[in-house]
């Protein structure tokens, strides 16, 4: 495999773990904001506490499903074998390619 097909998996890889670390951080964020839009500042007054609240379960699995993704995201970024698609593996392609060589 080439370092360039190396680094587009990999780089799809790090969009993917950030991508559903943040959703899950700015679900969080938008309920806290609506929240503080009250004049009595409490969690049960805002419209978003209450939607999400309503359906409880369906936000816990997707909050557990985002967290779940970007562990199983980051094992694969550190992972040592050297077959995965790994940070240890985009570096030894890319001491290999020449195009990097010529630079140092």
């Amino acid at each position: 495999m080439t370092y360039e097909n190396e680094f587009k998996i990999f780089s799809a890889n790090i969009q993917r773990a950030s991508r559903s670390f943040y959703y899950d951080r700015e679900m969080q964020s938008q309920v806290y904001k609506d929240c503080q839009r009250q004049d009595n500042n409490y969690f049960q007054d805002s419209k978003l506490y209450q939607a999400m609240q309503r359906n409880a379960q369906f936000w816990n699995d997707y909050k557990y499903s985002s967290i779940l993704c970007t562990i199983i995201v980051l094992g694969r970024v550190f992972d040592k074998n050297n077959s995965s698609h790994s940070i240890k593996r985009l570096i030894k392609l890319s001491k290999e390619t020449t195009s990097f060589k010529k630079l140092s």
